[in-house]
């Protein structure tokens, strides 16, 4: 889950994660992971990276990795450490407005900023310094814009078109797609940051977490049809 890294926690998301579950038919893990600025970063890569593994060892697969805001930045560092490490490798991905650029250098944060009821500039940078705290934001485990993509999942982003971190969508859907990802993405009209959250209230929350779903039960059915060849040879 998102929050900026600053707030939020699995109580504040259960709702969005049980009906992205029950969409998905996949159990739900949330991670509460440590926050700024008590702890800044790494302590929420980490607090991902331990809880990944655990599941490995826990002898799970087919982990689809997901998260909407700083919570979709915090996938993105996962995915590089996974891949570093050779990790069992993730499923896929879904990132809801993800915050991939720490340094707020996207053109919408000022194009956006008159129609975005939740994240403005000067909050978001607020944010960003309390994570970063005296690291570089533009190292690639803290803005995943910066970060090499390649060998990442297949990946599905949703974001709203009235939102300052618009192109924190845009652009890393540019360079996954650069970097032979598999990559998806569906710009909202009109929706503002993380509106998958008023699933239940809001039609396009609604058709929005069941998108969620199809692009999960897409790979699942894909992954099975690989498993069934496998066999037969």
């Amino acid at each position: 889950h998102g929050g900026g890294y600053v707030m939020g926690s699995v109580n504040t998301h259960r709702a969005l994660i049980g009906r992205i579950a029950r969409a998905s038919g996949y159990k739900a893990l949330a991670v509460d992971y440590r926050k700024a600025p008590e702890n800044p970063y790494p302590a929420a890569v980490e607090d991902a990276v331990n809880t990944y593994k655990q599941m490995v060892r826990d002898g799970y697969e087919n982990i689809f990795l997901m998260g909407d805001s700083a919570g979709g930045g915090l996938v993105l560092a996962l995915l590089q450490i996974i891949r570093k490490e050779k990790l069992q490798k993730s499923a896929g991905c879904v990132l809801l407005s993800p915050w991939t650029d720490l340094t707020l250098s996207g053109d919408s944060m000022q194009t956006k900023k008159d129609v975005d009821p939740m994240a403005q500039p000067h909050l978001v940078e607020i944010f960003a310094k309390r994570y970063y705290a005296d690291n570089d934001p533009k190292n690639p485990l803290i803005s995943p814009l910066f970060a090499d993509l390649k060998g990442f999942p297949p990946t599905y982003i949703q974001v709203g078109d009235n939102e300052t971190l618009l192109d924190d969508s845009t652009r890393i859907a540019r360079k996954m797609n650069d970097s032979g990802v598999k990559v998806k993405l569906d710009i909202f009209p009109k929706m503002m940051h993380v509106w998958q959250y008023f699933g239940g209230i809001l039609p396009e929350a609604n058709k929005a977490i069941e998108q969620i779903g199809e692009f999960v039960k897409s790979i699942n059915v894909r992954t099975k049809s690989e498993k069934l060849e496998a066999l037969e040879v």
